[in-house]
């Protein structure tokens, strides 16, 4: 099921993922606090 050889990629996909999700965090932050100031 884990295989080390592969690690190097599983982690490389793991960096894009949070990447994108500290993404759509920040621009749903940002929605979220022009609509409340508003």
């Amino acid at each position: 099921m884990y295989c080390i050889p592969c690690t190097g990629e599983t982690t490389y996909k793991w960096l894009i993922i949070v990447l994108i999700l500290l993404l759509i965090l920040g621009v749903g932050l940002r929605i979220f606090l022009n609509k409340k100031n508003k």
